[in-house]
């Protein structure tokens, strides 16, 4: 994961922040696990406060000229 890899990605949350919001900080981690198993990437930018995550996965390889209906 880019700028998100940090001890979240690596399966160890943050204890004092977990404490303080009731969470482990294990879901980026798997959000990693799953972009890597899908050959994509997980990102992350921001300022304090205000993060922006995106996921990026790639397109099957005949993508092309289908539609959903």
């Amino acid at each position: 994961m880019s700028a998100a890899s940090g001890s979240a990605a690596r399966g160890r949350g943050d204890t004092s922040r977990a404490r303080a919001t009731g969470s482990t900080g294990l879901g980026l981690a798997i959000v990693d696990a799953v972009a890597r198993a899908h050959e994509g990437r997980a990102e992350a930018a921001g300022t304090a406060g205000r993060t922006c995550f995106t996921l990026v996965l790639p397109l099957p390889d005949d993508h092309r000229g289908t539609r959903r209906p």
